[in-house]
């Protein structure tokens, strides 16, 4: 399992900089319209910028553009640890995630996904699968 690293606030500016999270959506079709909603059999997506400790999952996440210049197979699988939220909700943020990317993959990685798996053992912490993506 991947711990928290202590980087630096510029560290962390550069790391947000180059890596952006993903998130799965989905084409909904009604009769008057279509949209798109968080699904996760849905194609990645890249989503409007947020701040470093803000959570990036939560409604309303808006897609900004299908990340159609990221390998759809991530090269990498990650477990990670997110602390604080309300202990019930899993909410992580780029600090966190981020964080947790080892240096050997800061140059190739360039997108993540993070998929909820369940409580830390004796912990109210997050445990997540992040996936990590490179450039096509």
């Amino acid at each position: 399992m991947s711990k928290t690293l202590e980087i630096s606030d510029e560290q962390l500016e550069e790391r947000m900089q180059k890596i952006k999270p993903l998130i799965r959506f989905a084409t909904r079709k009604t009769q008057s319209s279509e949209k798109l909603i968080q699904d996760s059999e849905g194609d990645l997506y890249f989503i409007a910028d947020v701040g470093p400790n803000v959570p990036f999952t939560i409604e309303p996440t808006n897609p900004t553009r299908l990340a159609d210049e990221v390998n759809p197979i991530p090269y990498k699988i990650l477990e990670t640890v997110h602390f604080g939220g309300s202990g019930v909700t899993f909410r992580p943020t780029n600090s966190q995630v981020l964080s947790q990317i080892p240096e050997e993959d800061l140059e190739r990685c360039v997108a993540f996904e993070t998929v909820y798996v369940g409580f830390l053992k004796g912990s109210r912490d997050h445990v997540a699968e992040t996936r990590l993506y490179e450039q096509k």
